[in-house]
């Protein structure tokens, strides 16, 4: 996954909302700016379902041991734990 930002480089959480059955749902994503959230917005009309959720697991990026044990106890890959 690409980490790369762009203007202060500070991901900020941005509010997307879609209509379902006749609802208003909300998902929330993390950009750096209107414009990128904008960008990600379209980007999701290729998105696929990646599965359910399960398990959230706060690790600090690059902890070392903590961060090797974790994955290796979840099976996950590195990105998946250091996302947060």
């Amino acid at each position: 996954m690409n980490q790369s930002v762009n203007g202060d480089g500070h991901y900020r959480p941005f509010e997307v909302h879609y209509g379902y059955l006749g609802r208003r749902w909300a998902i929330e994503i993390m950009a750096t700016s209107f414009e990128d959230a904008e960008a990600r917005v379209r980007a999701l009309a290729f998105a696929r379902l990646g599965g359910e959720i399960v398990l959230h697991v706060p690790v600090a990026p690059r902890t070392g041991w903590l961060n090797r044990l974790v994955r290796r106890l979840l099976g996950a890959a590195p990105e998946e734990i250091s996302r947060g």
